[in-house]
């Protein structure tokens, strides 16, 4: 039980991890269009 709580803790890490800089990555390129524009 406690092994599999660890696992999805891992794993919603990872997923936190992995989407937050391609949310900063759209943001920056959005804030770019804007300035370019």
């Amino acid at each position: 039980m406690e092994a599999q709580q660890c696992v999805k803790l891992t794993v919603t890490n990872s997923s936190i991890d992995f989407f937050v800089p391609i949310d900063y990555v759209h943001r920056t390129k959005f804030d770019d269009i804007i300035l370019l524009s």
